[in-house]
């Protein structure tokens, strides 16, 4: 049940019958919203990777319906940044409730990938490169998770962790919807 939550409910898949889940694999990369090309999964055609040589925490979330049914039912989100020598990009886990799920593991899948190649010169300060690059590629993400909420005080029922640097994007991503908002 991990899986079909996290493909359907957090990657915004389609579950075909006979095929699992099934996105979108566009060729052209996703363009976020500073121009960086970014492959998401269920839009993109993920490119190979490489091994990942280093990972860091970004931050974990409880969802109250990462899947929906009657009744809903929540489960954690995880949010990890690997690095290997051709990319950056970001690991999602869930892992639903066992209360109403039952015991079980976490699933993990890709999020979203940006190439090194592709990176621009004003992303080579390695202070703000985590941050930046979590930005990119969650904002494109939130874009989805969080489209039917106005304002960061709808998602009150949502459990943000403070360890990590997940809750300051989500934040930021709420500022930004709301000047983009008031701007149109």
């Amino acid at each position: 049940m991990n899986y079909i939550a996290l493909q359907q409910n957090i990657l915004g898949k389609s579950l075909v019958f006979g095929q699992g889940a099934i996105g979108r694999e566009e060729l052209e990369p996703v363009q976020s919203k500073s121009g960086l090309n970014i492959y998401m999964n269920g839009q993109n055609k993920i490119p190979s990777h490489g091994e990942i040589i280093d990972q860091k925490f970004i931050g974990d979330l409880i969802h109250p319906a990462a899947m929906m049914g009657m009744p809903d039912t929540s489960g954690e989100l995880t949010y990890h940044l690997c690095t290997t020598a051709e990319s950056y990009f970001i690991v999602v886990g869930l892992k639903l409730d066992e209360a109403v799920n039952g015991i079980s593991e976490s699933c993990y899948d890709l999020l979203g990938i940006i190439c090194k190649k592709d990176l621009p010169d004003s992303f080579s300060n390695e202070i703000d490169l985590l941050y930046d690059l979590c930005e990119e590629i969650l904002f494109l993400h939130f874009d989805y998770l969080f489209d039917c909420y106005e304002s960061i005080e709808d998602i009150n029922d949502w459990e943000i962790s403070e360890e990590g640097i997940l809750k300051e994007l989500i934040e930021n991503w709420f500022e930004k919807k709301q000047e983009n908002d008031e701007e149109n």
